[in-house]
């Protein structure tokens, strides 16, 4: 779910705009920063419970 959240939350948002996340779990983290980042988004920081990413919109 905190996956599709962050989808959510991008969709709304300029290509390159940055958006930081606070997950619920570092386990939720890594699974939806991992899944960001195979939609193409640019992970710019993931530390524990955290992550930055950048948006891309797809090419």
């Amino acid at each position: 779910m905190h996956y599709v959240k962050a989808r959510h939350e991008l969709r709304g948002r300029a290509d390159g705009e940055v958006v930081e996340f606070i997950f619920q779990s570092e386990d939720a983290a890594q699974k939806a920063v991992s899944s960001l980042r195979k939609d193409g988004h640019d992970i710019l920081m993931e530390n524990g419970t955290e992550a930055t990413v950048r948006k891309r919109e797809p090419s």
